[in-house]
């Protein structure tokens, strides 16, 4: 919203507010947003696991495989953020 707001403002604003968005901040925030999205991911699946195959607990095992899943999908979100805000061309 905030690019496309800038947009109607001329070139001049919109590169300046396109800097700010593809900037270092707002990767990081990026890879806070792919880990919440693989957090509710995972824990959606999980809960529709337990309704609809009547699984009311979860070894500490699958649970655990279940962190596990979600660290390294938010991991590999994270590093491909990181390698297009350090080598973008």
């Amino acid at each position: 919203m905030l690019v496309i707001g800038s947009a109607t403002q001329g070139a001049e604003a919109f590169d300046a507010t396109l800097q700010v968005v593809q900037g270092p901040v707002f990767k990081l925030m990026e890879i806070c947003l792919a880990g919440g999205v693989a957090y509710h991911a995972f824990d959606g699946v999980r809960l529709l696991i337990v309704h609809y195959f009547n699984v009311s607990r979860l070894s500490q095992r699958d649970v655990l495989r279940g962190l596990r899943r979600g660290g390294v999908f938010h991991r590999d979100c994270g590093l491909l953020i990181l390698q297009a805000l350090f080598y973008h061309a």
